[in-house]
Parts: C-alpha cells; structure tokens; sequence
C-alpha cells in the first residue's frame, strides 16, 4: 500500500517497508528500511552511459557530439580528488565502494557495517562534486586504453560486442562502452565538466538505500550536500538516431586465441512500441527465454543431445529506454549448425509458447530469486534503481509475476520479435 504525499510515500509489501521521497534538490529517493541487518548498501546513481554522447543543454545551444566513452571515462575520474583518492578515505572508515557505467547508467556504491552516515555523505559529495585537471586526464587515457584491449582480448566479450555491432550498426549502442582506444584520445577536462554538468543534475539521478538507517537523516544528509554543490539544475535533449531494424551483417566470423569455436545470436527490437513498461516488457522476455531455454525444457534437451551446447549455453534479454536486444550464447563445436537449430527452434517456440509445466517452473524460479534478494541490500538497491527507471514496483514484482499468463507474455513477445532478423558473430580459433 501506499500513502501518497507530494514527492513523498511509503510502500508496504511481503514484510518490507520502501520509503520514496523526491527532495527539493530534485533526487529521487529510494530506502528499503531492514531493522536488525548489519550492513547498509548506498547506490547513487545518474541516467547516464555510453549512448548519450550526442545532446543539446540549457548550457549552451550548441549541439554537443562528444567522444565514444567519455561517460566512462567520467566515471573512473570521479574518485580523484584535490586532496586524494576517494576510495582509500572510504577504505579507512570500514566502506567498501565501487562504480559502473553501461549503455544508459552510471551508479556509485558503498557498502558497510559502521559509520554509514559519514559514508554515505562523502558518497554524494564526490559524485556530486567534479574536479578534473588536463594532466590527470591524459594520464588516465592509458589506463583506459588498457582497460579496452584487455576486454578486446576476451572471446565472450568479442562476440557480444560482434553481435551489437552488426544489430546496431547506425546507433552508439554498437560502440563498447568504454570508447575505443582512438576516441579517448580526444577527450579533454572541459568535456567531463560539460556532462558532469549536464547529466549529474538531480532531477536525472537517484539514490537507493538499504539497511537498518533512518530515512530522514539519510534524505537530510543528501539534501544538504547536494544543494551546496549543485545550486541549480540543467535541462537537456538527448539526439539518437533510431535503429535500423536490419542488421548490417548477418553473420561474422572473428578467428582468436580459443580452444573451440563459440556462437553468439542475438536480434533487436523497439521496447518503447509494444503499449507496456519497461519493466512488464523484461518481465515477459525472462519468463519466456526461461521457459523454453532453460535445462529442461525440449528445446535445450534437443540441442544438447546433439552435441551442440554444453554448460556455457546461456541467454538473456536486455530491455533499455532506448534500446532492447535477445542474446543467446556458447561454446558449440559447429557453430553453423547451433545458429540454424536456434533459429529454427526459436520459431518453432514464438509459434507454439512454452509448455504449461516449464512457464509454471520459471514463474517459481523467479519469485524465488525475488524473495532471496530481500535479504540483500545490495540487491535490493540495484532492484530499486532498475524498477524506478522501467516504471516497474519494486515490491509488487512477485505479484506481478505471478500473474502472468502464457497469453500475455506470448503477445508482447511475438509483438516485438516475431519478424525480428536476427546476427549471428562466430569466434573460431586462429588457423580455422
């Protein structure tokens, strides 16, 4: 239940309590209050990745096209500061802390027993609170160039990466999120500023909270810091363009050092037009990939008789604000044969839906999934952050699973992948 307040309710379900506040300052925040627990988990977050190089900001009515990576690259620069590196302050108070940065997100994160508060304050005051100089720039650039070879070195990432850029050859969701080792080369100090400016504006960022705290010394303690340093907010327009919905390639072929071949297919499709949220969108995928992919099932049984799938199989469905995609993925001697008998399997299941008895499965697999991430803060704040931004409810997620019907979840899927071209990326091993 809810009791709605301007900016301001409390959410009760399944024996917990969610606080939701939006502060003056604009930040959305989010606090799964967890009486008796012994660590708290803070994750700051702002609606910004890799994709969003190319905006227009109150800042200046010139079209910004800036560097691949550089949302990246502001995210490694953000722990540097005039009197040391953040993370060895928050090592000395007990705090473990780390960052990530994906295709439309970037989040900071604590996570401690004692000291929370002092924590957490020195949290939102360095995401908040930039400070970069020309030298320290470039001097990161061949951090990060190392950082990118070494993912170009790893077979999985390859043919991930292989299978985005075919799917998405005209939109920046192709390029990896780390730019290329050309690209962050022509990031300067001005440009971290211009986006820190930009997309670190509270109204574009939230914070998640769990743990044994009190809301509102953690939402004071934000307001405060946050005012101080960010006095007023910035209005943008993000400029994409569509993707194509016709891969470029529909296979490619990488040779590198790997003991055997390995297949990566994947196909794209518009979350944005099929008349639900984000979240009931990624909802349907789950069950449905679960239920007709999983160990088990015919499908997975079929191809693993063959001898074309081992352990490493695995799938998955991304579901962004901009952008969504299928993967399925693994070792296979003949990856040419895997690609056909996925691709004929797949039509075979949009056409029929999963058996009764394997959706039931994946429906349990999932709520329980649910039910263990209550007993994280970890989990629970990055569940937190990804139902807010898929306007999804956090704790009526199981409910909501629960709920759903082959029906439902077989309309929303064919309505977005049923005539979907899919790529194919082989990585074979050099010689071959």
């Amino acid at each position: 239940m809810k009791k709605a307040e301007a900016g301001n309710w409390i959410e009760k379900g399944v024996g917990e309590t969610i606080h939701h506040r939006v502060l003056d300052c604009g930040l959305t925040v989010k606090i799964a209050v967890k009486k008796g627990f012994g660590k708290k988990y803070a994750l700051l977050g702002t609606n910004y990745g890799s994709i969003d190089n190319d905006f227009s900001t109150s800042l200046s009515k010139k079209r910004q096209r800036l560097p691949a990576g550089i949302a990246h690259f502001l995210e490694h620069k953000m722990f540097e500061k005039e009197d040391g590196d953040v993370m060895d302050k928050l090592a000395a108070l007990g705090c473990s802390s780390n960052a990530m940065t994906s295709f439309n997100h970037t989040g900071y994160l604590i996570e401690c027993s004692e000291r929370f508060n002092e924590s957490l304050g020195i949290l939102v005051d360095f995401v908040t609170r930039p400070w970069f100089t020309p030298k320290l720039v470039d001097k990161e650039k061949g951090i990060i160039a190392e950082e990118i070879n070494m993912y170009r070195d790893d077979p999985s990432w390859r043919g991930y990466m292989g299978v985005l850029e075919s799917l998405y050859f005209n939109h920046p969701v192709a390029v990896d999120i780390a730019g290329t080792v050309e690209s962050i080369q022509l990031i300067t100090s001005d440009d971290l500023y211009l986006c820190h400016r930009t997309f670190y504006s509270p109204k574009n960022m939230q914070l998640a909270v769990a743990g044994d705290c009190d809301p509102n010394q953690v939402c004071d303690l934000a307001e405060a810091i946050i005012s101080k340093n960010i006095p007023d907010t910035v209005s943008f327009t993000r400029h994409q363009k569509r993707p194509r919905k016709v891969p470029k390639k529909r296979r490619m072929v990488e040779n590198m050092s790997v003991v055997g071949p390995k297949l990566h297919l994947g196909c794209q499709f518009d979350p944005n037009s099929l008349g639900v949220t984000l979240g009931e969108v990624e909802m349907c995928f789950d069950l449905f990939l679960s239920s007709v992919l999983s160990k088990g099932t015919d499908f997975h049984s079929q191809l693993y008789r063959a001898n074309l799938i081992d352990d490493s199989f695995g799938f998955s469905a991304s579901v962004e604000r901009e952008f969504a995609f299928l993967m399925l993925a693994g070792d296979t001697p003949v990856p040419e044969k895997l690609e056909k008998a996925l691709m004929e399997g797949m039509a075979r299941v949009l056409k029929e839906g999963p058996k009764p008895a394997d959706l039931r499965r994946a429906k349990r697999k999932f709520y329980g999934s649910f039910i263990r991430g209550l007993d994280s803060v970890s989990t629970s704040c990055w569940n937190l952050i990804d139902c807010h931004v898929k306007g999804a409810s956090y704790l009526g997620h199981g409910k909501e699973l629960m709920k759903m019907d082959a029906e439902r979840i077989m309309k929303t899927v064919r309505a977005a992948v049923g005539s979907a071209k899919w790529a194919a990326h082989i990585i074979r091993p050099m010689g071959q």
